[in-house]
């Protein structure tokens, strides 16, 4: 049962949103520091004149070319398969194709690279090759990680989405709800609804996020329904103070889906917390290659979902190990990408068991009614920090979410409240002596 929303908050909205350094160049004839009365942003990358909202249908993703291979530098897989993983998403393929605008950048914007990046793959030359676009921009698109050492491939994944995003954005200058008005989130983007329930006064607070990935918990799970059955499900929180009563209750808690995306990212917490020790979950996970997400959160279109492509993480450890990408054609057949080596996918059920990020294509795709409205005045509207990470005092936090083995969960506050700079896309295995199950939380400042 679906909790109805109450829109009993203020609705905050901020009229210019941070950036970062990923926007592409002005021609020369561009007047330095032209800014419209607006005091000038300073960055290593300047927008462009114009830059095409919406991917034409002049260039389609081509299943007879199935991509080359890119060369590990030694401890770059982590950046290759989540580029080919990119590149094997018919819509995403579209976009980048039919953007003819950035061809006329002169300096390299972050858009442009991907671009000129995916060309070169296309190419029939059938000689794998370096993507030196984007190695050259991994300090600006993720200062804290390195071409020299093993990194977290959907950390990686995350950041190139937000600095692709960021590049549209202040391209096109837009400041009004940007998580939906760029090519890159209406491609990725969606809303969550999370609703609180008090049972005292039955007041329902309604808080909504904006998000472009799901992190799902798979320690008690075998199959990625299950995992995603469990995120979806309604939780109670204890010690919750309502905001209309005042009281101190044993709340429930349900996050819903209030506008699907047109690709949905997944990402399995292959890495969990046991104790002081961080180990690498092993198990198989069943994952399907088509998803209907209608059971999980009810919406007036459908919601029918295609695997399109997956990062595997090979190894013991997030710190040790290999990643590669298993990418599909428009055909419906799977190639795995190891670095450098492209092979056809032998088709089998466990395919997919070892993923660690999959990424599906919505069949239907659309701009669906959402299943609470757009959110009129008096909404809370609370923006996911994986959208700004790089705002100061960011505690790290991005998405906390309880999930229980048992029949009656309960999250107190004060967990609610923990926080880490050392961990990220961890699963925290709590004593059984607290809970029963485990408790999921999500970080990313290292």
């Amino acid at each position: 049962m679906v909790l109805p929303c109450l829109y009993t908050h203020t609705h905050t909205h901020t009229s210019a949103p941070p950036f970062s350094l990923f926007f592409c160049s002005r021609s020369s004839r561009s007047k330095p520091g032209h800014s419209h009365g607006q005091p000038q942003r300073t960055s290593t990358f300047k927008d462009c004149k114009e830059i095409s909202t919406s991917p034409q249908s002049s260039r389609m993703f081509n299943e007879s070319q199935v991509g080359l291979g890119l060369e590990n530098l030694g401890a770059t897989c982590y950046i290759n398969s989540t580029l080919q993983a990119l590149f094997h998403i018919p819509s995403f393929y579209n976009l980048l194709v039919n953007d003819s605008k950035h061809q006329l950048c002169e300096n390299e914007c972050l858009v442009c690279a991907m671009r000129k990046t995916l060309a070169h793959c296309q190419t029939k030359s059938g000689v794998a090759f370096q993507p030196d676009l984007i190695y050259n921009k991994l300090k600006l698109i993720a200062p804290q990680l390195s071409l020299n050492r093993q990194e977290d491939s959907q950390e990686f994944l995350m950041h190139l989405i937000q600095g692709m995003h960021e590049s549209y954005l202040k391209a096109n200058k837009l400041n009004f709800y940007p998580e939906e008005t760029t090519p890159i989130n209406q491609l990725f983007g969606f809303e969550i609804c999370i609703e609180k329930a008090c049972p005292s006064c039955l007041h329902v607070s309604t808080t909504y996020e904006h998000h472009t990935e799901l992190s799902l918990a798979i320690h008690h799970h075998d199959s990625l329904d299950k995992a995603l059955k469990a995120f979806f499900q309604k939780d109670l929180l204890q010690e919750y103070t309502c905001q209309n009563c005042g009281e101190k209750v044993e709340a429930t808690m349900q996050s819903l889906v209030n506008k699907p995306p047109n690709v949905l990212q997944l990402q399995l917490k292959r890495f969990a917390l046991d104790g002081t020790k961080l180990r690498k979950l092993v198990h198989k996970v069943l994952v399907p290659q088509q998803l209907e997400l209608g059971k999980y959160f009810p919406s007036s279109s459908p919601a029918d979902y295609k695997l399109v492509s997956a990062i595997i993480h090979h190894g013991p450890s997030i710190g040790q190990g290999h990643y590669t990408c298993i990418g599909s054609t428009s055909d419906g057949v799977f190639y795995e990408f190891n670095d450098e080596k492209v092979s056809r996918a032998s088709p089998r059920p466990d395919l997919f068991s070892e993923a660690y990020v999959v990424l599906y294509e919505r069949t239907r795709p659309g701009n669906p009614k959402p299943i609470h409205g757009d959110g009129p005045q008096g909404a809370s509207y609370s923006k996911d920090k994986r959208t700004h990470l790089n705002t100061k005092g960011d505690d790290g936090w991005e998405t906390v979410t309880g999930r229980y083995k048992d029949r009656k969960p309960s999250i107190s506050q004060q967990q609610l409240s923990l926080t880490s700079s050392n961990l990220k896309n961890a699963e925290i295995l709590l004593p059984n002596n607290e809970v029963n199950g485990s408790f999921s939380a999500k970080f990313t400042n290292l």
